[in-house]
């Protein structure tokens, strides 16, 4: 489950102690939420702790930076 309380899929990469998570809507396959979550006890806190979680809630194309696509 994603920030946002979205079921998804995960693909996860760990590296020192940090395991990064990718979660992809299942039927879609668009990135809904990235986070790390700690694999070892660190100074950022124990095992199985999530340090960052960020869903994405909305993204698109535009023509120009700065431009918003609603």
């Amino acid at each position: 489950m994603d920030a946002a309380g979205r079921h998804g899929v995960a693909v996860a990469r760990t590296h020192d102690g940090e395991r990064i998570e990718w979660i992809f809507d299942e039927s879609t396959v668009r990135l809904l939420d990235e986070r790390t979550v700690l694999v070892e006890d660190n100074a950022w806190g124990k095992a199985g702790t999530v340090v960052t979680s960020v869903a994405l809630i909305d993204s698109g194309i535009v023509d120009e930076a700065g431009q918003t696509n609603y």
